[in-house]
């Protein structure tokens, strides 16, 4: 996972940088206009390829990907599930959860 997660830092970093760095450029060429749409056009080319992305069945399953429903909640990872019937302890020193946190 650290690898992944450098590789992703890398790769943001790095297209920020061109990003900015032709900025400049671009708008002595064309007018600060086009520059900053050059940006925006990438950007919404990124989220339609994670949008399609998203929609595709799990390769390793084939299954699509679930939606938390009502009747499945998702439970945040801090602490056990919480009992039902009962209250989850409270902490009055810290606002956070009192289990983990």
């Amino acid at each position: 996972m650290p690898f992944m997660t450098g590789l992703y830092t890398a790769t943001m970093a790095g297209f920020a940088a061109l990003a900015s760095g032709t900025a400049v450029p671009i708008s002595r060429l064309a007018g600060w206009e086009l520059a900053l749409g050059a940006g925006a056009l990438i950007a919404l080319i990124a989220a339609g390829v994670w949008a399609v992305r998203l929609r595709e069945p799990d390769l390793a399953t084939g299954a699509l990907p679930s939606r938390p429903s009502a009747a499945h909640p998702v439970r945040p990872r801090c602490g056990p599930p919480p009992s039902r019937g009962r209250s989850p302890p409270t902490s009055r020193s810290s606002p956070l959860c009192s289990t983990c946190c």
